[in-house]
């Protein structure tokens, strides 16, 4: 899909609550660390490219508890 982004085939738009939770995941888990790099890098591309939006309504999806087959714990811990 990032190559997609990149290519200009697919343009992303995300609100700042978006990029901001994506910062967070990619950033701040143990276990991606590791690779800080090239999150970093696909975090500036998609700043680059993506359209903010400001969403008009918040839509709650799923409460992370409530996924089928995942206990709660398992969910915030990578």
């Amino acid at each position: 899909m990032f190559d997609l982004v990149v290519d200009g085939l697919v343009i992303p738009c995300v609100s700042p609550a978006v990029l901001a939770e994506y910062r967070e995941v990619l950033l701040e888990r143990p276990a991606l660390r590791p690779h800080r790099q090239r999150a970093l890098k696909v975090l500036g591309s998609l700043a680059d490219v993506a359209i903010q939006v400001t969403p008009n309504q918040t839509l709650k999806i799923s409460d992370h508890e409530e996924v089928p087959g995942f206990p709660p714990q398992s969910l915030g811990s990578y």
